[in-house]
């Protein structure tokens, strides 16, 4: 699936525990703000330039029927979700009928696509979703396969605050990859940013919390060419 990104500095968003943005005027300030993101993003804190809690999404809870063979809103066993990196969603079972209560609804494929409370989806208690990036992903029961697909907006920079979007700073598990240089996230790419330019770090947040090796990056806007860039500066 191929989605266009549009970078605007009309609307506020808010990062995900592994997508921050950071505000920067000056090398000073670029400097203690990249610090403070790290920290915030080693904590697991879902925190906006301003602080407010993230956005929800829409649709902002997705409900299956009763049989768990559909979500309710579609009728069909798959949903799209729209919002801006760093917004937030939930979804819970139907109810508690032997067809639903028998299943166990595991997530599959969210890499990359959200970050969850929980690896399944039960009842009564729902899981919370937080945007990281668009794609599908979907949520496997006994007899069921549901799909979920994100339509991620790139974050925008605070209304009222400056005209030029506040650096983004992503961060992915190192996983697999030999080094941060081999990795390669067209999905991450967003605005057209060139791929690559990522660093190796560590964190708290892979490995369900034990932590280990990340890539990190800044996404920052060239006010000069109207463009953003993964270049290092």
């Amino acid at each position: 699936m191929t989605n266009n990104f549009q970078f605007t500095a009309a609307a506020p968003a808010t990062p995900s525990s592994q997508v921050r943005r950071v505000r920067a005027s000056g090398h000073a300030r670029r400097v203690v703000s990249f610090v403070a993101s790290a920290i915030l993003l080693l904590a697991g804190t879902v925190l906006g330039a301003n602080g407010a809690q993230a956005a929800a999404a829409s649709p902002s809870n997705l409900l299956m029927d009763v049989f768990c063979n559909t979500w309710v809103s579609t009728g069909t066993s798959s949903i799209t979700v729209n919002g801006a990196v760093g917004d937030t969603f939930t979804s819970v079972k139907g109810n508690t009928s032997s067809n639903c209560a028998f299943q166990t609804f595991t997530i599959t494929g969210a890499t990359g696509i959200v970050n969850t409370s929980s690896a399944t989806i039960g009842y009564p208690s729902a899981t919370t979703f937080t945007i990281v990036g668009p794609g599908t992903f979907t949520v496997n029961g006994s007899f069921t396969t549901l799909t979920i697909t994100v339509v991620a907006n790139a974050p925008v920079a605070s209304a009222g605050t400056s005209a030029t979007p506040s650096d983004l700073l992503q961060s992915i598990e190192l996983g697999s990859a030999s080094s941060c240089a081999s990795v390669s996230r067209p999905d991450l790419d967003w605005s057209g940013v060139s791929s690559g330019n990522w660093t190796q770090s560590w964190a708290m947040w892979p490995n369900a919390g034990k932590g280990g090796p990340v890539c990190n990056r800044v996404l920052w806007f060239n006010s000069g060419v109207s463009r953003w860039s993964s270049a290092a500066r």
